[in-house]
């Protein structure tokens, strides 16, 4: 394990002797290394073609959603659900909030209702990002009252809804010019708050800051040496839970491509296409 990650500035980007100490500069680190290499792919809308955007292309959109995030309110500290399949935007808004020093607490769409407010309502959601307008009304009445912003990852509207919302097409397609200057995330920020699964209670929020996170991402790239430049990872589990959500911080880090597979039921129909590296799953 890398100890410069204890002593490292947060007001400039990793280097090459420098370990990242906070998610973001996982990726500005690795979008200055391989900007031309591929990093994510993802299912087009008629399933049967794989399509791909560069590292480059990932922290361009990083960089202008934070930016079109921080004139929509998000203020260092603010608590922002996310509810959706995953998906490579779930990625994308997931590193603009950390780079607007914004706190990620993920959110599992197949959960029940009752207990997506109870976990709303405990870690203090002032904005939400839901892949379609039912996933956002699957909260209670006070959770959405307290919501600022809204943000639909697929078409839609929230017209009975408290706040303002905004979808990604209208963000990616109006967004404010970011700059080099999108990352304002420290170390010991909070990064996110993953809840566990109430399954011997009330569900219990964990406080997990970047610095936590960068330690734990440079442990398990230690252990996977072979993990390389442009091997192949499977994104299938759940990102709001935050096992899948590190081995994607993992691939950022050693330049891995990231696959995503919205329905988990189709992994074992996708997995031959992907190709993985490593192949991740739980017991």
């Amino acid at each position: 394990m890398r100890a410069a990650a204890d002593n490292l500035s947060t007001a400039h980007p990793a280097t090459a002797d420098r370990a990242p100490a906070t998610v973001p500069q996982f990726l500005r680190m690795r979008a200055s290394r391989s900007p031309a290499a591929a990093a994510h792919w993802s299912l087009a809308a008629d399933s049967r073609q794989w399509q791909s955007i560069t590292w480059r292309e990932v922290e361009q959109r990083v960089t202008a959603l934070a930016a079109t995030l921080r004139a929509r309110g998000l203020v260092p500290g603010a608590r922002v659900g996310i509810i959706a399949p995953s998906s490579a935007q779930w990625d994308w808004l997931q590193m603009a909030v950390f780079g607007a020093r914004g706190i990620v607490v993920g959110l599992d769409p197949h959960d029940l209702d009752a207990r997506l407010s109870q976990i709303a309502a405990s870690a203090d959601i002032t904005m939400l990002i839901a892949a379609t307008p039912g996933l956002a009304r699957k909260f209670n009445e006070p959770v959405r009252r307290n919501l600022r912003l809204t943000v639909l990852l697929e078409g839609g509207d929230l017209a009975d809804g408290p706040g303002s919302c905004i979808t990604l097409q209208q963000m990616l397609a109006t967004s404010i010019a970011g700059d080099e200057q999108w990352d304002a995330s420290q170390p010991d920020d909070i990064a996110t708050i993953a809840f566990t699964s109430g399954t011997t209670g009330i569900p219990k929020g964990i406080a997990h800051t970047h610095r936590q996170l960068c330690v734990a991402a440079d442990s398990l790239l230690e252990a996977f040496a072979d993990i390389r430049e442009g091997s192949h990872l499977a994104c299938w589990l759940p990102l709001s839970n935050l096992f899948q959500r590190m081995v994607n911080i993992c691939a950022i880090g050693r330049g891995a491509q990231t696959w995503y597979v919205e329905n988990p039921r189709e992994i074992m129909e996708r997995v031959l296409q992907i190709n993985p590296h490593i192949f991740i799953g739980v017991p």
